[in-house]
């Protein structure tokens, strides 16, 4: 906290929660990667973007993260242009860098909700109850309240005490 009320932004729970494991190709964010490749070899708001983004998207959901580099690398196999290769390159860093964020299908698989807006929402929520009235924070305090808020919403804390060493 810097001395005013509400939160300085420097918790590690936030920071946990707040980090997407893979919205880059599904976001609307047009300067997410897997936008900037598709826009890049296939044009702005075209068809053959869309589909492209809609192809990736699908590997994703329903084969893993291989299946995914497979199409970025076959797709830059078959381009020519310098740029849009070097377009595709970036993603597969991307991408490769990310592998073990990229389960979708595996989380899928075990019933754990993939999409955004949960974490959002607990992130509007953490927020909310450290900007309290009257409610005044240093980053220790923030950090291992909003530690303990996370495992509550996200129906961990029995597991957590379970696991957890014994503390006195």
């Amino acid at each position: 906290m810097t001395g005013r009320r509400g939160f300085a932004g420097n918790s590690s729970v936030l920071r946990a929660v707040t980090t997407s494991g893979w919205t880059f190709i599904t976001s609307a964010n047009p300067g997410a990667p897997g936008a900037e490749a598709a826009r890049a070899c296939f044009g702005e708001g075209t068809a053959e973007s869309a589909a492209w983004r809609h192809k990736v998207v699908h590997l994703a959901l329903e084969q893993d993260v291989d299946a995914v580099l497979d199409e970025i690398t076959r797709q830059r196999t078959a381009l020519r242009s310098p740029a849009k290769r070097a377009a595709l390159s970036r993603l597969r860093n991307y991408v490769g860098e990310r592998t073990s964020m990229i389960r979708y299908a595996e989380s899928r698989a075990r019933g754990w909700d993939i999409g955004s807006g949960p974490t959002e929402s607990l992130c509007k929520t953490m927020a909310r109850r450290l900007k309290g009235p009257g409610m005044r924070w240093d980053p220790a305090g923030a950090d291992a309240v909003l530690n303990l808020t996370a495992l509550q919403d996200s129906n961990a804390w029995e597991n957590y005490w379970k696991l957890s060493p014994q503390r006195n």
